[in-house]
């Protein structure tokens, strides 16, 4: 058994002098599936759950003078949990998430120089097993260098 579904929603708000352009969206996908075996009296199921989950947004401002300016911002991430199961008890189970948020501005003057600013992105990593096996750590950028990073291993062995 398998299950797929999805979800858009987008928002847009532009100026009719083109001095203004946003625009956000949200989208997500998730897969469910469920399969089972059966063999000398027993039964093995294994359940499965991924999602992904997107969120965007751009917002553009246009000046009088021919200068500009576009901000963006993002928000990505991938999600897996397993499950198995013997005769309709857990065996094992095992969790991985990964998210990435991006944000910059772009700034472009009335002469076209550019210029950046708010270049900054974080990254979680999580993964949790049955077998003791963890991990979450967290790591952060500004301007294209990192500058922190947290976390590790969090197993209790």
């Amino acid at each position: 058994m398998q299950s797929i579904d999805f979800s858009n929603w987008q928002k847009y708000n532009v100026a009719p002098d083109g001095s203004v352009y946003d625009q956000a969206i949200e989208q997500t996908t998730w897969i469910a599936s469920a399969t089972y075996t059966r063999a000398a009296g027993k039964i093995r199921r294994n359940y499965k759950q991924l999602y992904w989950p997107l969120e965007l947004s751009y917002d553009f401002t246009a000046n009088p003078d021919g200068s500009y300016q576009q901000v963006t911002k993002a928000h990505q991430a991938f999600q897996v949990g397993d499950l198995q199961t013997l005769n309709g008890y857990p065996t094992s189970y095992r969790t991985f998430s990964d998210s990435v948020s991006p944000t910059d501005t772009l700034m472009v003057d009335a002469s076209g120089n550019v210029t950046t600013s708010g270049q900054e992105n974080s990254e979680n990593y999580q993964f949790y097993d049955s077998n003791g096996d963890c991990w979450n750590e967290t790591i952060k950028s500004a301007a294209g260098v990192l500058t922190s990073v947290k976390g590790g291993s969090c197993a209790k062995k």
